[in-house]
């Protein structure tokens, strides 16, 4: 089979190089991806103006912007980047230049949300004279632009540049707090795999090997790990899928056991003494607590730092639907979880076809979605989807669904009347792998999502990975 080109290759380097300057590689925030997290938006990195000598002449770089009406946009000169809000018509960077030294302004990171999206003129870049100069930037509608990040049509397993590593049939995404990384749970490889700018590596796990064993890199195993979550010191957490565990990877890639046993089951307890039956997904709240997607007991579990396992909600092996108290409520197929600030669980129930909510209090509810399949956008059960496997959170709170049957992402914006569902790539009439903007993209049953800390968003697809960036609508 003909490999697709490598279109977001090279993008996702600029990208990477370009958001280098405007974070620090070893910042860190609670990951929103894989599963989800609670972080917050990527912090802009301060910057101090250099001293300049009592003759030095120097000149503001500023910006002229139009359009913005929403908040979180980051724009950057080098290493001097700023945040800037809603409604700002003009700004300035910190640092003055002289005369003679070059700039170059971008845009480090969108408004969050997907529905804006800012570019800058055609004036980005130059070098200062003896006079300010004022970059324009143009803000307005957004689409969501798709490339193909790493991977082919046929599976692989080799590590390498973007344009060369292979995967096979990831399921599991998570970005890092820095949003320069994405872990992969490479599920029919059975390892661990991050990719970043430099390409694909291995983390832990051997693509010659299923089983169960802790250790280091290829020397410990897993079996069909399906699910990823990273914590803010990068450690990283793989739901185990068959082999019913939680396990922990460190940044080394020594990999050890949390929770569970090769023996399935249902019982809460600590360690090995608690079960699973074929956990699918696993998401880190606030308190540093994973949140487990149980798929085969129909259940949603909670995890502590110390190994406790306690059930959140769910009925052992009745697989059904039931909105209601923690212990009555009733879920088919939970495949994937996300955690909000709040400590709100958002559930992919994927057989229901909806996007369950838990309180912190235990109570159940649809946000959006529920029993009828379909691709329909609006409020609430108004909604449709078409067994959706995957989903994400940023940093403002959007969910991001992955509807895996209508090869579609969803936004979903939550609101007291419901989640509110925008189509925001895909195309439900096609299943392809094609790059392109909006509808005109396509998917081909997607799996799982993650978004970074600046609002990409990388989706598993076949065997490939890739990622969904919010550009000015042309």
């Amino acid at each position: 089979m003909t490999p697709l080109p490598k279109t977001a290759s090279s993008s996702f380097s600029r990208s990477r190089q370009r958001l280098l300057l405007a974070c620090s590689f070893s910042t860190v925030l609670a990951a929103c991806g894989g599963g989800g997290g609670s972080g917050s938006a990527a912090p802009v990195v301060p910057v101090t103006p250099p001293a300049s000598g009592p003759s030095a002449s120097t000149y503001t770089l500023g910006v002229t912007i139009s359009g913005l009406t929403h908040d979180n946009l980051v724009l950057a000169n080098g290493d001097d980047a700023i945040l800037v809000l809603a409604g700002t018509i003009e700004r300035s960077f910190n640092v003055k230049l002289a005369s003679g030294t070059a700039y170059a302004v971008s845009v480090t990171r969108q408004p969050f949300g997907y529905e804006q999206a800012c570019e800058v003129g055609a004036n980005a870049s130059g070098t200062m004279a003896t006079a300010d100069i004022s970059v324009s930037v143009t803000c307005g509608l957004a689409t969501a632009d798709v490339k193909t990040l790493v991977g082919d049509l046929d599976p692989g397993n080799a590590d390498g540049p973007l344009n060369k590593a292979g995967l096979s049939t990831p399921r599991g995404l998570v970005a890092d707090a820095s949003g320069l990384a994405v872990y992969v749970a490479d599920t029919s490889n059975n390892q661990i795999r991050k990719i970043t700018a430099s390409g694909v590596t291995t983390l832990a796990g051997s693509n010659n090997h299923a089983g169960y064993a802790d250790g280091t890199g290829v020397n410990a195993l897993f079996y069909w790990p399906q699910g990823v979550a990273v914590d803010a010191s990068g450690n990283v957490y793989v739901a185990d899928t068959h082999n019913n565990m939680i396990r922990k990877v460190t940044p080394a890639g020594v990999v050890t056991t949390v929770a569970g046993s090769t023996t399935p089951g249902h019982s809460d307890g600590t360690g090995a003494q608690a079960s699973f039956f074929g956990p699918w997904n696993l998401a880190l709240d606030a308190a540093g607590n994973l949140i487990v997607a149980d798929t085969g007991n129909s259940m949603i579990r909670k995890v502590t730092p110390a190994g406790v396992v306690t059930t959140v909600a769910g009925v052992a092996g009745v697989y059904s639907y039931f909105d209601g108290s923690a212990a009555t409520a009733t879920f088919n197929t939970p495949a994937a979880v996300a955690v909000d600030k709040a400590g709100n669980i958002y559930v992919i129930d994927a057989k229901n076809n909806a996007v369950r909510k838990i309180t912190p209090g235990g109570m159940v509810s649809t946000l959006a979605g529920g029993h009828v399949v379909g691709s329909a956008d609006g409020t609430g059960t108004q909604a449709s989807f078409d067994s959706p496997y995957g989903i994400s959170i940023d940093a403002l709170g959007y969910l991001y669904v992955v509807d895996s049957f209508n090869n579609l992402i969803r936004r979903v914006r939550v609101t007291p009347a419901g989640g509110v569902v925008t189509t925001i790539a895909g195309n439900v009439l096609r299943s392809s792998h094609t790059d392109g903007r909006g509808s005109d993209a396509g998917f081909s049953n997607p799996y799982c999502a993650a978004v970074n800390a600046f609002g990409e968003i990388f989706v598993c697809d076949g065997n490939m990975v890739r990622i969904v960036e919010p550009v000015l609508a042309r």
